[in-house]
């Protein structure tokens, strides 16, 4: 893989994976010393934690572990298009506190409020169903008409950076949006 150009590499790594169903795992960068402080050390306990929470509905609980909950929703409308190797959708929501939109490459990567951005990437946007557990994009269309709880977090400090931002953001995806990272 060493001599392949990053466009190769990619498509390579994307090969591998739909033929494990996702189960790769590709380390591509040294780093040095003085960018081991972008690191998100942690992260395992924190994973865990937020899965104790979710598992066990106690909402209350996930300010203090950095997510944000933004509403519960009813999926009204699911948009998916084939764009080569990447799953198109957008999502539309109707909550308590306003009407949403989810734009997606792969990824929940743009949330819209009333049609304004209120979370891009790279920030997490993420969907739980009824019971608190993680809703896949692979099994969007399952949720249609259905009530979801959808949260949020702050990047880790690598991708808040201008070069995480840079690389990272809703217009390399050909969403037409800045960065940002509202709180409700």
């Amino acid at each position: 893989f060493e001599d392949l150009s990053p466009a190769d590499l990619e498509k390579a790594v994307r090969e591998i994976a739909c033929r494990t169903q996702g189960l790769v795992l590709v380390f591509d960068h040294i780093i040095r010393g003085a960018e081991t402080g972008l690191l998100s050390c942690g992260n395992l306990k924190r994973s865990i934690q937020i899965g104790d929470t979710l598992t066990e509905k106690r909402f209350n609980r996930l300010k203090s572990l950095g997510i944000d909950l933004i509403d519960e929703a009813l999926v009204t409308n699911l948009k998916t298009q084939s764009d080569s190797d990447f799953f198109r959708a957008k999502m539309k929501l109707s909550g308590k506190h306003g009407d949403y939109e989810i734009l997606i490459q792969n990824e929940n990567l743009v949330l819209l409020k009333n049609q304004q951005p209120l979370v891009t990437c790279p920030n997490l946007i993420m969907l739980l169903d009824e019971q608190g557990l993680p809703v896949h994009n692979s099994d969007l269309d399952q949720y249609l008409n259905t009530i979801v709880t959808i949260v949020t977090s702050k990047a880790t400090r690598a991708w808040q950076t201008p070069r995480g931002c840079e690389l990272f953001a809703p217009r390399r995806f050909r969403f037409d949006y800045d960065v940002v990272y509202s709180k409700t």
